[in-house]
């Protein structure tokens, strides 16, 4: 038996399984890193790049991620901008493997802070929710609800003469909101 071939032969087999347990190591730890890993995180990883959103109920939407927080993520179309709630995607294209950090504190504005604004500024919006389409004003946010003022001088369309008609409706139901253009009729 030669004693040099036979200590190559182990000092080999030691190596690979060296090798291996490295290898289920790293497997092991980009597992347990995944596992942390938000959706939010992911779509902040796509900021100002193309994505294609499918939304609960088949809605699909395609544009350029403009601004991404915990809780919804604003998409940028070829005509308007979405503010659509995280928790109303349901599968997402375009989506890289790798995050970004998410210290930033316009990551953590929530939809609520975000709706107060959007109605201090008296935006028009049209909201697809579970309960159907509205378009006007929002009135007031509360801490799971809001309400929207449809028609009348609250309306866009200046021929719109019917009475305003003040509807809550859940966050939860949002499915997406649409920024309106001002009615050009």
């Amino acid at each position: 038996m030669d004693l040099s071939l036979f200590l190559a032969d182990m000092e080999s087999r030691f190596d690979q399984q060296r090798r291996d347990e490295h290898d289920e190591m790293l497997i092991e730890m980009l597992d347990a890193e995944r596992a942390t890993v938000s959706y939010a995180e992911r779509l902040l990883a796509t900021l100002h790049r193309e994505i294609e959103l499918t939304l609960r109920g088949g809605q699909r939407l395609k544009g350029r991620v403009g601004d991404v927080a915990l809780q919804w993520i604003r998409l940028e179309g070829e005509r308007d901008q979405h503010i659509i709630p995280l928790h109303a995607i349901v599968a997402a294209v375009g989506l890289g493997a790798t995050t970004t950090n998410a210290d930033s504190p316009a990551y953590r504005v929530s939809i609520g802070h975000l709706l107060r604004g959007l109605g201090e500024r008296r935006a028009a919006l049209v909201i697809d929710h579970d309960a159907g389409q509205y378009s006007g004003r929002l009135q007031a946010t509360y801490a799971d609800h809001f309400d929207i003022v449809m028609g009348g001088r609250d309306s866009w369309d200046l021929r719109d003469q019917s009475p305003s008609v003040t509807v809550s409706l859940s966050l939860l139901g949002v499915q997406k909101i649409t920024l309106a253009r001002h009615w050009q009729g």
